[in-house]
């Protein structure tokens, strides 16, 4: 998978990673809903969040 480009989507997928350990699927699942994440990607990420793509050869914490 090619490394993200787009660092404020890359801080945003970070952050619902958090909200996800803290708060749970719903509200990590709705907050990149709002914010036009596509069903599919938010899907992946937070059911298999150490597949996460990085930002250049660093993942975003």
């Amino acid at each position: 998978m090619k490394p993200r480009r787009d660092y404020d989507t890359a801080k945003l997928i970070d952050a619902s990673i958090a909200v996800l350990r803290t708060r749970g699927m719903y509200v990590a699942a709705r907050m990149l809903s709002e914010q036009g994440i596509p069903f599919a990607t938010a899907q992946r990420v937070l059911r298999q969040p150490s597949l996460r793509r990085t930002y250049g050869d660093a993942v975003i914490h």
